[in-house]
């Protein structure tokens, strides 16, 4: 089982193009935090997810695609939240 995890350095990596492409789209103009939601609910299985603009949710799609991977830990998974999504405000 644990062969199917996604090694260390492999997440490292996924989470480091993830990022890169979240300033790509910061720069581009669009709303960061609210792709941030979109991909977090998705991730996390939300059925409510939020409603983005037609290139929002390309955008969205493709770092979806870059942080989707079941085959991550606990501890990775914790990591990735704690990387790559911000803190939520109160």
């Amino acid at each position: 089982m644990l062969a199917d995890v996604v090694s260390d350095d492999e997440f490292g990596t996924m989470v480091a193009r993830a990022n890169r492409f979240r300033n790509e789209v910061r720069n581009l103009g669009y709303r960061g935090p609210d792709i941030d939601a979109n991909v977090r609910a998705r991730l996390y299985w939300n059925p409510k997810i939020p409603e983005l603009t037609a290139g929002e949710q390309a955008l969205a799609n493709v770092i979806h695609e870059l942080l989707d991977d079941s085959r991550l830990s606990s501890a990775q998974a914790a990591q990735l939240e704690r990387e790559y999504f911000p803190p939520r405000r109160p």
